[in-house]
C-alpha cells in the first residue's frame, strides 16, 4: 500500500497545486476586473469627488507601493525574472509575504492605470504557491515549480493549452513525459476551479469574419514593424534598467516609483481607456479613425511600458506588450484601408496577430505564441476546428519566421536579457 502511494503521491501533490493555484488566481482574476472597473468609473466620471478620491488613493498607494517592494524584492517588475532565477538556484524562492505582496501591488499598479498586467503576476503566484504546497507536503519535486507558473500564465488567458506551452518552453527549456502528466494534471484541476470563478478572456475577437488572403500581405508588414519595435522595446528596456542599477545610490533613482505614479495618473485622467493594462484598448477594432492619435497613443505605451518594465512597480509585460503590438496592427490596417480600401472588419483579427507576434518577438515564444493565436480564432469562431486552422495557419507561420529573424539581433528573450542583467552586478 504504500508502494502504491510513493507511486501516485507525485500526481495527487500535482492536482493538490493544480486546486490551490485555481483558487487563488481565480479570485485574484476576479476581483481585478473589479478593480479595474471602479478604477475606469472614477476616471471617466470626471466629478470633484472622484478626483479628490484619487489624489487620496495616489497619495496612500505610491506609499504602499514602496514599501511592498521594500519589503518583498522578488516582486518588483512583472517577478518573472526573480522566480526563474529561484527556479535555476540562483536565489531563495521567498512566498511568506511575496504572494501577498504581489496581488496587493499589482491591484495598486491596476488601480492607478499603470500599462502592466496582471499575467505577470499570475506566474509567479502560481510558482510560489506550488513551492508553498511543496514545503507542507514535504515534497522535493522542485519541478512542480516550473510547471505550475506555466500554468498560471494558461490561467490568466484562461488557455490550458497555452499554459502548458509555456511551462516547457519559457520555464523549462526542455521536454519530459512524466512533467507533461503532472503538467496536465495542474492545469485540468486549476480550470476547474477558475473557470467557475474567473470568466474575464483577455485574448478574443468580437466579431468573426472570414477574411479574403488577398489581404495577407499586411502579416508581412506587421511583421517588418514588429520586429524592429519589438528590438527597441527590449534595448531600450535593458540599457535603462542597467542605468538605474548603476546609479541606483540616486535618491531620484531610488524613489523613481512616486513620479511614475503622478505621470501616469496624470495622463489617465485623459486618456484611460487608451492606457491602463492594455486589455481594454484589446478589444477595440479602431480607434477613432485617427492615425496621430493612435501613433500618439503607440509612443506613450511604450515609453511607460518600458519604465513600469524596469522595475519600482509591480505588474506584467505581456499584455502591455501585446497592446503595443496591437496598435502596430491598427496603424497598418488603418493606412491600408485608406490606400487599398482594407475592410475595417479585418481590423481586429489582423492587430490581435500583431499583438501576439510582438509578445513572441520579445519573448522568443514561438510554440506559446502559436498556440494563443490558435486559441484565440478557435474561441471567437465558436470552436469551429476547421475555420480556426483555416486563419491561424498562416500567422502561425509567419510568426516563426519573426521570431527566427529576431535572433538575429544576438538579443536573448526579455526575461532572459533581465536574469543576465541581475546576475551580473551581483557577482561585480
Amino acid at each position: 500500500m504504500k508502494k502504491i502511494f510513493l507511486l501516485v503521491k507525485p500526481f495527487l501533490i500535482s492536482i493538490l497545486v493544480g486546486l490551490v493555484i485555481g483558487l487563488i488566481i481565480g479570485a485574484y482574476q476576479f476581483i481585478m476586473k473589479y478593480v479595474t472597473n471602479l478604477s475606469l468609473y472614477l476616471y471617466s466620471n470626471k466629478t470633484l469627488i472622484n478626483f479628490i478620491i484619487l489624489i487620496i488613493c495616489l497619495f496612500i498607494f505610491s506609499i504602499a507601493n514602496y514599501f511592498i517592494i521594500k519589503l518583498c524584492p522578488q516582486i518588483d517588475g512583472s517577478g518573472i525574472p526573480s522566480l526563474e532565477l529561484g527556479i535555476r538556484k540562483y536565489c531563495k524562492i521567498n512566498y511568506k509575504f511575496d504572494v501577498f505582496g504581489m496581488i496587493i501591488n499589482s491591484y495598486i499598479s491596476s488601480f492607478i492605470g499603470l500599462p502592466l498586467g496582471s499575467e505577470g503576476p499570475s506566474v509567479v503566484i502560481a510558482g510560489k504557491l506550488s513551492k508553498l504546497v511543496c514545503d507542507i507536503t514535504k515534497n522535493k519535486d522542485d519541478e512542480l515549480i516550473p510547471l505550475a507558473s506555466g500554468i498560471g500564465f494558461g490561467c490568466a488567458f484562461l488557455s490550458p493549452l497555452s499554459g502548458l506551452v509555456y511551462a516547457f518552453e519559457e520555464m523549462f527549456h526542455s521536454f519530459k513525459f512524466i512533467n507533461l502528466i503532472k503538467g496536465i494534471l495542474i492545469i485540468l484541476s486549476a480550470f476547474c476551479i477558475e473557470i467557475l470563478i474567473n470568466k474575464h478572456f483577455l485574448l478574443s475577437l468580437n466579431n468573426f469574419v472570414e477574411i479574403d488572403f488577398k489581404t495577407s500581405y499586411i502579416l508581412i508588414l506587421i511583421m517588418i514593424f514588429d520586429l524592429v519595435i519589438g528590438y527597441l522595446f527590449v534595448k531600450i528596456l535593458i540599457t535603462l534598467k542597467e542605468f538605474l542599477i548603476k546609479n541606483n545610490k540616486n535618491i531620484l533613482i531610488k524613489f523613481r516609483s512616486f513620479p511614475l505614479l503622478i505621470i501616469t495618473f496624470i495622463l489617465n485622467i485623459y486618456f484611460y481607456m487608451y492606457l491602463g493594462s492594455g486589455g481594454l484598448l484589446m478589444k477595440e477594432n479602431v480607434i477613432n479613425f485617427n492615425l496621430s492619435f493612435i501613433i500618439f497613443i503607440l509612443i506613450s505605451r511604450f515609453l511607460l511600458t518600458i519604465i513600469s518594465g524596469t522595475g519600482s512597480v509591480t505588474g506584467g509585460l505581456v499584455v502591455p506588450i501585446m497592446s503595443i503590438g496591437y496598435l502596430i496592427g491598427q496603424i497598418i490596417c488603418l493606412i491600408s484601408k485608406n490606400t487599398l480600401s482594407l475592410p475595417i472588419a479585418y481590423f481586429q483579427y489582423y492587430s490581435l496577430i500583431s499583438a501576439i507576434m510582438l509578445f513572441g518577438i520579445i519573448t522568443k515564444t514561438p510554440l506559446t505564441s502559436s498556440s494563443l493565436i490558435f486559441t484565440t480564432i478557435l474561441r471567437s469562431s465558436n470552436f469551429n476546428l476547421i475555420l480556426s486552422l483555416k486563419y491561424s495557419l498562416l500567422p502561425i507561420i509567419i510568426v516563426f519566421i519573426a521570431i527566427y529573424l529576431s535572433k538575429f539581433t544576438k538579443l536573448d528573450c526579455l526575461y532572459e536579457e533581465q536574469m543576465n542583467l541581475t546576475l551580473k552586478y551581483r557577482k561585480s
